[in-house]
């Protein structure tokens, strides 16, 4: 029989973003080792104070220098597992009491397939693929590594899968194979020990498969009604966070931010929104401007705010602004304002720069 992909959510395009009740599952691994979790999360630039507020969300690039310390801290490769062991219904916000409710383990991959961006906002392409008698759940992402999470992370998340249909179904429950992109096998067998099964790695995707029928088969703990209620709490999360900023709106913010203290070069501010730069340009076209056009507009809104608040120095304000000189910044001022800096000064009633 052929594969049919039953389910498939794409990629979207928006910086990515990790909810923190899942950072949180980590830092409770670490601490569980005894190392501080709280200091780990500030080296990784992470306010621990972030975790008091378990659906607020955290940029990417933030968790994945986590998890990048916690492999450092600990020397496991595979602290994943010990993350996934800390996760609860809570910890994905609507979308994991939605699983855990779930009447077959089946429906609850449908669940992670329809309402994964939950964990990481946009996430990659996911499908739920159902060939003959087994059904795969498969992951990957773009080559761009701003938009990628780093192997730990993912292979965390697959486990709590696993886990997760491990509580449905009451423990019986272990793939027939997993495939992960990491190259190269851990030096503990920690793996194949969690999975139950063969482990590929070197994968160009993470990969779950299982057998159709266990996953398919009803449970009576499962409630079709509840799942479907913590769904709909997931999908207005969800939309929440999409409606919250433009890519537009998050680099003018970091522009404001950068002024002054570094030059806002596509380099810079795409590392801020965790995105390689070429990526930042294409989006911004997306979204019918550039990078150019918005340093510009920040930089006159900045020296408006800075002239209004009595600022009448144009080599101060310059250097404020990230311009050469002097000059370099009336030019720029009068160019976008069709007025010189102490003309825009003499109208609102001072004398002029």
């Amino acid at each position: 029989m052929p594969s049919t992909a039953t389910a498939t959510r794409p990629s979207t395009s928006t910086e990515p973003t990790v909810i923190a009740a899942w950072t949180y599952a980590l830092v409770q691994a670490l601490e569980l080792r005894g190392i501080d979790g709280a200091r780990a999360a500030r080296s990784a630039g992470i306010d621990p104070a972030v975790f008091e507020t378990p659906a607020t969300r955290i940029p990417l690039r933030a968790t994945t220098r986590l998890w990048d310390v916690a492999v450092e801290l600990t020397g496991d490769e595979c602290i994943g597992l010990d993350a996934a062991r800390r996760v609860r219904p809570g910890t994905f916000h609507g979308l994991g009491v939605g699983i855990v409710s779930s009447p077959r383990f089946i429906d609850a991959l449908r669940r992670v397939v329809e309402l994964g961006d939950v964990a990481c906002e946009p996430t990659g392409v996911a499908e739920l693929i159902e060939d003959g008698g087994t059904v795969e759940f498969r992951i990957s992402w773009p080559a761009d590594e701003a938009v990628r999470p780093c192997p730990t992370s993912v292979e965390a998340v697959l486990a709590s899968i696993v886990g997760a249909g491990r509580f449905i179904r009451g423990g019986d429950l272990s793939p027939l194979r997993v495939e992960l992109v990491r190259q190269a096998k851990p030096r503990s067998d920690r793996f194949e020990a969690f999975f139950g099964c063969p482990v590929i790695y070197g994968s160009d995707r993470y990969s779950l498969v299982f057998d159709h029928h266990s996953a398919s088969s009803s449970v009576p703990s499962g409630c079709e009604d509840v799942a479907r209620t913590a769904d709909g709490v997931a999908q207005r999360y969800l939309d929440s966070i999409r409606a919250v900023r433009t890519v537009g709106d998050q680099v003018r913010e970091i522009v404001r931010e950068v002024l002054g203290h570094a030059d806002p070069t596509a380099a810079v501010i795409a590392e801020h929104v965790a995105m390689s730069p070429r990526t930042l340009q294409r989006r911004l076209r997306a979204e019918g401007t550039s990078l150019r056009h918005l340093v510009g507009d920040v930089r006159v809104t900045v020296a408006k705010d800075e002239i209004d608040r009595g600022e009448r120095s144009a080599s101060r304000l310059a250097a404020r602004l990230g311009f050469s000189d002097a000059r370099a910044f009336r030019r720029s001022f009068k160019q976008r304002t069709g007025m010189t800096p102490a003309e825009y000064a003499a109208h609102h009633g001072a004398s002029g720069a």
